[in-house]
């Protein structure tokens, strides 16, 4: 089994006129197959989005790997009640190894 520890989770993120863009990335210690779930969730006035992907891959042990590239409008004003946050789970059979939580509103840390 793989401590937690040995395994890094990080999120990149860019913008461009006006939409920001979200990859997770993954990175492991020794070479792991595993079970990803990615979440990103956004709550503005325009209204609410809750989209997930997840699958399976093998991580080689020191290469990242991108788990996905995800896409949300950027919040232009400053506003108490948008939210947007992206978690990204990882998994070996029913295990649970660790869950990274991000937030991604346009107020918050964007990148980790």
């Amino acid at each position: 089994m793989l401590p937690a520890m040995e395994l890094n989770v990080w999120l990149e993120t860019s913008n461009h006129q006006g939409m920001t863009t979200l990859i997770p990335y993954v990175s492991s210690a020794k070479d792991i197959e595993l079970h990803y779930d990615v979440r990103l969730f956004t709550l503005s006035p325009a209204g609410r989005s809750d989209v997930a992907q997840g699958g399976d891959l093998r991580i080689l042990a020191g290469e990242p790997h991108r788990l996905s590239s995800l896409t949300t409008r950027q919040e232009t004003r400053k506003d108490s009640s948008s939210r947007c946050s992206l978690s990204v789970s990882l998994s070996r059979g029913s295990t649970e190894l660790t869950t990274k939580e991000f937030d991604c509103s346009a107020s918050g840390a964007l990148s980790r």
